[in-house]
């Protein structure tokens, strides 16, 4: 989980220095993580489908070179992965 939430948070700056070919990198590096998490663990998953949506979001918005719209989308997605770590601490 924490190599995924540095995905982001990467993904996120470099978004935010406008590199965004680095950026989508970071995004899609992001989702085969999430693959992974998703597959170890069974049972129900909406927060990560949630997660995904939001990841997905954020790749749109690098493709527009909306920055803000990348940050916003990344934030919405750690907002939701360090809420699920909380709940399993």
């Amino acid at each position: 989980m924490e190599q995924l939430i540095n995905e982001l948070r990467t993904a996120q700056q470099k978004a935010t220095a406008g590199d965004m070919p680095a950026a989508k990198q970071n995004l899609e590096d992001s989702l085969e993580l999430l693959d992974g998490a998703i597959n170890e663990h069974a049972g129900p998953k909406p927060s990560a489908r949630a997660v995904r949506g939001y990841i997905t979001k954020a790749g749109f918005a690098v493709d527009k070179s909306d920055r803000r719209g990348v940050v916003a989308a990344i934030d919405s997605a750690l907002q939701l992965l360090q809420a699920a770590a909380a709940v399993k601490s």
